[in-house]
């Protein structure tokens, strides 16, 4: 968002200066330019600081943090505030934020473009919740990065957790992260398997 920002203060800064002469300039006529310059300037800003801070969509679902409490509402995952990541719950008339390192967990309750609810987890050093997007009975895991209901597709970064450790799939050179996912499965088995070779996400995630 920055060079969408900066770059229009600069084309009105460029035109002030270019537009207005040097030689016998009025000191007031350059003292409210400056001013106006100066507004444009802030108003960039301050229209980057509104899109920055913008909140994560709102879901419904229930979240339980790790005093035990349980919460249910419509709930915004993993905003950002400085380096680390917080959930908001919403009330009718106001709303409260809840850090990251205080949650167990939040479930996303399903839509209609959901089979079942989704499970968001903290999970070792992660500063964000991460989507749950594949358990076996807790031997193998898979989650990803996205903030909403889970619909059969991956989203963001891809995590497989096994053996109690968390792996990042994600890679350089790559179309995406069903693609990171086949490549962690094409190393771990060794087997040159190919997007034809799975029909389904599902087929994918079974592999694992």
């Amino acid at each position: 968002m920055k060079f969408k920002t900066v770059t229009p203060v600069l084309l009105v800064l460029l035109f002030l200066s270019f537009s207005t002469p040097t030689i016998g300039q009025n000191k007031s006529k350059s003292n409210a330019e400056s001013i106006e310059a100066l507004s444009l300037v802030l108003l960039f800003n301050n229209l980057n600081n509104d899109l920055n801070n913008r909140r994560n969509k709102p879901y419904l679902g229930e979240m339980t943090l790790k005093n035990g409490d349980f919460i249910e509402g419509y709930l915004s995952l993993n905003n950002p505030v400085g380096d680390n990541y917080v959930v908001i719950y919403y009330t009718e008339n106001d709303s409260k934020i809840y850090p990251v390192d205080t949650i167990d967990e939040v479930k996303l309750y399903k839509t209609d473009n959901t089979n079942a609810d989704t499970v968001f987890k903290t999970i070792e050093n992660e500063k964000a919740l991460l989507r749950e997007v594949y358990n076996n009975n807790g031997d193998v895991a898979v989650y990803d990065t996205a903030i909403s209901p889970f619909n059969n597709k991956l989203s963001g970064s891809v995590y497989v957790k096994e053996n109690d450790a968390l792996i990042n799939t994600w890679f350089f050179w790559t179309s995406g992260p069903k693609h990171d996912l086949l490549r962690y499965i094409r190393n771990k088995d060794g087997v040159r398997y190919k997007r034809k070779d799975f029909e389904s996400l599902d087929d994918l995630l079974q592999k694992v």
